[in-house]
């Protein structure tokens, strides 16, 4: 069964018995709201860094085949114009 695939697969044990694996993809999008969610791929960033941000919002959704791309300005203290 699925839940038995980390058991299987663990390095410790001799036996690596499991030929399959177990894939969610898209699980976030089922609790998609009109709310929309903003999802930021770090905490800290240092002044060269770049943020990589992920915007999902069902009502911005206008093809489920194409990914669509939104502009998004954020603004800090120190910068409070926003870029």
């Amino acid at each position: 069964t699925a839940a038995e695939v980390n058991q299987d697969s663990h390095v410790e044990t001799p036996e690596i018995d499991a030929d399959f694996a177990l894939v969610v993809s898209g699980a976030f999008l089922k609790l998609c709201t009109s709310d929309g969610a903003v999802n930021l791929d770090g905490i800290a960033y240092a002044c060269a860094d770049q943020a990589k941000l992920r915007v999902v919002d069902c009502d911005l959704n206008l093809d489920d085949n194409t990914v669509e791309t939104i502009v998004v300005t954020i603004d800090s203290d120190s910068e409070p114009t926003g870029e």
